[in-house]
């Protein structure tokens, strides 16, 4: 991971940050770490090689800012790995995030449920896979679509 990531978000115990490794004219391939605090530690993903294509980093921005302001009700980001974590067809790294009606103790809040899937096969059978799913206020959702908004893209 690079000294300086490219896109560093931060969202109370949760840190995930992207650091471009390589591009062609069409997709960018992002070293990815991601960080998660708990009660007692904390856990950790890093990968080198997370393919993303450009129209999709786009699309992904650009349902950030219509989940805050506009009729958005989701936001979504997944790799070209064309490896299936969901039934849907999915990928190795899926970013989420979707409006939410509260909590238990606040049903009425408007929150967004944040959830991050990562996949990695072994070099034997079998895979490691790692979820996190986690409730934040919507006031957040402009930090994190201002992180994805400010690289400074090429393409």
């Amino acid at each position: 991971m690079a000294a300086h990531p490219d896109i560093d978000v931060c969202v109370d115990a949760i840190t995930l940050r992207l650091s471009v490794r390589g591009a062609d004219a069409y997709r960018t391939c992002w070293s990815v770490l991601l960080l998660v605090k708990h009660p007692t530690g904390s856990m950790s993903y890093e990968a080198e090689d997370t393919w993303i294509d450009n129209a999709d980093f786009d699309g992904f921005v650009r349902q950030m800012n219509e989940l805050h302001g506009g009729p958005g009700q989701r936001a979504e980001l997944r790799d070209l790995s064309g490896q299936s974590f969901e039934q849907d067809g999915g990928a190795y790294f899926v970013l989420r995030f979707e409006l939410a009606k509260g909590s238990v103790w606040e049903p009425t809040q408007d929150v967004v449920a944040c959830s991050l899937m990562v996949r990695e096969p072994y070099t034997g059978e079998g895979d490691a896979d790692f979820r996190i799913r986690t409730l934040f206020s919507k006031d957040r959702i402009p930090l994190i679509a201002r992180a994805f908004g400010s690289f400074p893209k090429w393409w």
